[in-house]
């Protein structure tokens, strides 16, 4: 699973078909919350129909993935 998740690192135009893979290999319900994180991490709309069930509310799990990522890919341009 771990190489799926690896994908979502690919530029932004295979982010839709990486969603439709994490979709695929998470139909059974596990690791189903991938799919809400990669939406959260590339500022796409959440998926429909998500069952995945957060500690806080849903908008605050996405501004916190995303400021996440954009926090780390500011880090890694200044280190360049």
């Amino acid at each position: 699973m771990s190489a799926e998740v690896g994908l979502a690192r690919r530029p932004f135009d295979d982010l839709n078909a990486t969603l439709d893979r994490l979709r695929q290999v998470t139909a059974n319900g596990h690791f189903a919350y991938y799919v809400d994180i990669a939406t959260a991490i590339g500022d796409l709309p959440q998926p429909a129909g998500s069952a995945i069930q957060w500690i806080v509310d849903a908008h605050t799990v996405r501004e916190r993935w995303h400021a996440l990522v954009t926090a780390r890919q500011t880090h890694l341009r200044g280190t360049q």
